[in-house]
Formats: C-alpha cells, structure tokens, sequence
C-alpha cells in the first residue's frame, strides 16, 4: 500500500478519492459548470498532486517528512501530459504543471529546490528495486482507476512516466539534479503563460486554490477529530458554493 502520510494512515488511493469527492463539491457551482474542459485538467491534477510521494515510501514508513514532494510531483505528471496519444495542448500541459507544483507553496522554485537539497545532500534512496516496482505498479493502477480516460492511452502515458522514473534512479538512489533541471524550465513555461496571458492567469489561481482546499479535505483526522482549521475550511467551502451560486 503507498502511503500519502503516516499518522494518522492514510492510503494514496483512499486521500486521492477524498479529494475527489470534495471537488465534486465545488464543481457544482456555476462558474466551475462553464469550465467543463477545465473541471477535467484539474481532476488530472488532483489525481497525481502526491505522485512524488512514492519515491518517499521508505521514509514515510520510518515516520520522516515527505519535503518537496510537490516538485516530484510536477515532473511526473509533466511526463504523463507529453504523451502524445493523450493530445493535451501546451497551455493545459503547463497549467496543470502549474497546479500541481504550486499547490502547496506560493514561494519560488529555487527555494524549495535549495531546502530538499540540504535534506537530501546525502542521496534519496528509494528502497530496493524489486519493492520500488512494485510501487510504481500499484502507483499505475491508481492513476488507472481514479482518472477515468480512455484505458489504453492512460496505460500509454503511465510507460511514458515509469520509463522516465526509472531512467533517474541508480542502484535505489534518485537521481534528483536532471529532474530539477527539467522543472526549472517547467517552472519559467508556467511564469511566461502567467505573465501573458489573462486567462491563463485567472484559471491558474483558481485551480491552485481548488486544489489547495481540496487537498487539505481529502486528509483523513485523526481520531475524527475536527481542527479549527478544517471548520474555517469547510466554511469556506459552504460560503464559495453560495456566493458563486448567485453570481
């Protein structure tokens, strides 16, 4: 089972239908039913938000953090989104790019890449080969199961993505420095779309604040036990539904 956090446990798969279901609350609302298209890019990125936490497993098991996992996030679903028979524009590509790296943080690439490099100046083991397979296979199944595209061309994109996982990983370290590089332009597509395009702009906060909200509902509590933060969250969520009703 991959693990989206340890305490309290919490499945990938059980977090990532969590935050699905509390899209569907969102997206019921009138602006989100004039974005059909859009509704579907954010769904893609919602489903691989935590994809990098598979490359953490091993440390999530032992009770450590999961930092910058957002980044390794981005650089997998940014492989996914290049597989041509999925036919996704540039603009949604980078978009969703957009979402998924930033939806943790508002602060610049540089700084998380220089945090995860001092936590990782040592190498990021991944585990055994045999076990990490069997990660990124269960991983495959996930992404099969939640995001609801066509079958074939799903499977097609997830060979594209673990073809590109393995290819930076070396007897169980990650070799993190090319996929830094790759983000980095990533990164400087997302800020030149951001710059020019109105519209871009626009979808790009809404769907980084969508996914920001739902990611933190999609966390199972502890004992049940409800945060003051979760109640200003889920209030929030009940005052967008009716303002945006009535707009």
């Amino acid at each position: 089972m991959i693990l989206a956090r340890l305490k309290p446990e919490q499945s990938l798969e059980e977090h990532l239908k969590l935050c699905i279901k509390a899209f569907e609350s969102l997206e019921s609302t009138k602006p989100w039913n004039a974005l059909e298209n859009f509704k579907e890019f954010v769904k893609i990125a919602i489903v691989f938000h935590d994809s990098g936490k598979i490359f953490y497993q091993q440390r999530i098991k032992k009770g450590k953090g999961f930092i910058g996992h957002e980044l390794l996030s981005a650089f997998i679903v940014d492989e996914f989104l290049k597989c041509e028979d999925l036919n996704v524009c540039f603009d949604f590509r980078v978009l969703i790019d957009a979402i998924v790296l930033y939806h943790h943080y508002a602060m610049g690439l540089k700084i998380r890449e220089e945090k995860f490099l001092r936590e990782f100046k040592d190498g990021f083991s991944v585990g055994e080969e045999e076990m990490f397979e069997k990660i990124l296979k269960e991983h495959e199944e996930i992404v099969l199961g939640l995001l609801g595209l066509e079958k074939s061309r799903t499977k097609k994109a997830m060979k594209r993505v673990n073809d590109a996982v393995v290819s930076h990983l070396e007897k169980g370290f990650l070799q993190y420095r090319f996929i830094f590089k790759n983000l980095r332009y990533i990164n400087k597509e997302i800020w030149d779309r951001f710059v020019a395009d109105k519209v871009f702009r626009k979808l790009m906060m809404l769907g980084v604040n969508a996914m920001t909200i739902v990611d933190y509902l999609g966390v199972k509590l502890d004992r049940g036990k409800e945060t003051e933060f979760s109640k200003v969250i889920e209030e929030f969520v009940l005052l967008h539904r009716e303002n945006l009703n009535n707009l």
